[in-house]
């Protein structure tokens, strides 16, 4: 058992000027199964990720073995005050002073869940998916880690999180040879893996049923359309196009195609959008891993860039408020500007209205993937389906497509947003540190957008 308090003054008395611990410890199982085979894996990680101010200098370690912690403080409180100054501020520094503590416990711990029990269950969604008649390429997999992380500095924060987060991902390949990308469901979020072994079936049914209209879908033409966004392609077009780019650490870095364009407009007035960890389900983001304080970050305010997502350094290089942006996937890696939910903020149309509003154009589906080239803007949404709007309603479904173009451009097409937020986890990697995020937005109406597999 390591004693936080006792590390922070033993540093202190060896001459170091600030130190700062964040211990992360998690058990994670994650169990799948296809038509071939079933796999299961269970998985455990503590460690301990140290910052030491001296004399001006600043040095980090990372250590698994709490028996060697005092004697890295000794190494690295020393090697501080030999480095040059690089990425710290005072003022930045004693920002990251607060204290809280917040647990949140499963009815049942997924180590009280017996493996037999699990099994059955993803055997049970399989086969509401996988029915007679059809032989699709299918894989259906749940994973919960269990978490407690804790962040002390020598300020005085104590900062102690417990949470559990699952997830149910299903992926599958309908059995026609012109579809070249999987369909993808996920749910779940912060809660316990007790609570995704009673999903609803709506949920396994729904996904037959998308499958078998994407199966005998036809292909779409490539050309621009007048486009209404679901809640998953809009936020990915937002979270790959403005998110990473809005990163401080990218713009200091000359690879963001929005250095430069604070307080300018770069949308219409009825667009912002937001970074606001308040928001998020999927953990725990009330506080980043250099302990700062999570505050909403209007990255665009109705259609003004307004400001930027950082981390302390960031922050103390651009002389900005620190936003509690800084995360690292795991206690080995160093915290990066990550966003935590980013989303368009809600207007006043149902989704309905949206449609009618379009009248005729493609209602864009759930989203799988995408990528920006954030120096230019360019970017491309992988699209798992997508259908026909005529005369306002839904029609004709059509394959796997892309949404593509000008980020800068595509701010200033935005129509009607929807009043309703939906919210699922999804996947983001950066710096090959990959992280789930709360995958958040209303429908939004994009007009001549150009969508089509040859897009």
């Amino acid at each position: 058992m390591v004693d936080e308090n006792n590390l922070i003054e033993y540093a202190l008395k060896q001459g170091a000027d600030y130190i700062e611990i964040f211990h992360s410890q998690s058990h994670k199982i994650r169990k799948s199964i296809s038509k071939d085979e079933k796999c299961s894996d269970l998985a455990y990680q503590s460690g301990w990720r140290i910052t030491i101010y001296n004399q001006g200098g600043v040095s980090n370690f990372f250590s698994s073995d709490p028996q060697s912690l005092k004697k890295e403080i000794d190494k690295y409180t020393e090697r501080a005050s030999k480095l040059p100054i690089k990425y710290y501020d005072e003022l930045i520094k004693r920002l990251a002073n607060n204290t809280e503590e917040l647990i949140f416990k499963p009815k049942k711990p997924f180590l009280d869940i017996s493996d037999e029990e699990i099994d059955n269950k993803l055997t049970d969604f399989f086969q509401i998916i996988q029915q007679e008649g059809h032989n699709w390429e299918l894989e259906i997999a749940i994973e919960s880690t269990h978490f407690k992380e804790s962040y002390f500095n020598s300020l005085g924060s104590k900062l102690i999180f417990e949470y559990p987060q699952s997830f149910l991902q299903v992926q599958a390949f309908p059995d026609i040879s012109d579809f070249s990308r999987p369909y993808e469901k996920v749910a779940g979020g912060r809660q316990g893996l007790d609570l995704l072994l009673d999903y609803p079936e709506e949920f396994f049914s729904d996904i037959r049923s998308d499958l078998l209209e994407i199966q005998k879908a036809s292909l779409l033409k490539p050309d621009k359309y007048d486009c209404v966004l679901s809640p998953t392609s809009a936020w990915l077009f937002v979270h790959e196009s403005v998110g990473h780019s809005a990163e401080a650490d990218v713009v200091l870095n000359g690879d963001s195609f929005l250095a430069g364009y604070i307080g300018q407009k770069i949308a219409d007035t009825h667009v912002s959008i937001i970074d606001d960890p308040t928001f998020d389900k999927t953990g725990m983001k009330y506080y980043d891993h250099e302990g700062t304080k999570g505050r909403e970050v209007r990255i665009i305010d109705h259609g003004i860039h307004n400001e930027l997502m950082h981390n302390r350094r960031t922050a103390s290089l651009l002389r900005e408020k620190p936003s509690g942006n800084a995360y690292s996937d795991n206690i080995y890696n160093s915290a990066l500007v990550r966003m935590r939910s980013i989303f368009v903020e809600p207007g006043d149309f149902a989704k309905e209205e949206i449609l009618e509003e379009t009248q005729n154009g493609i209602y864009i589906g759930s989203s799988i993937g995408g990528a920006v080239n954030s120096r230019t803007g360019m970017f491309n949404i992988q699209v798992q389906y997508a259908r026909e709007i005529k005369d306002g309603e839904l029609g004709t479904w059509y394959k796997a497509s892309n949404i593509n173009g000008s980020t800068l451009i595509t701010l200033q097409k935005i129509g009607a947003i929807g009043k309703e937020l939906m919210q699922q986890p999804a996947p983001c990697s950066k710096d090959k540190q990959n992280m789930i995020l709360a995958a958040i937005s209303p429908h939004v109406q994009v007009n001549d957008l150009q969508v089509g597999l040859n897009g």
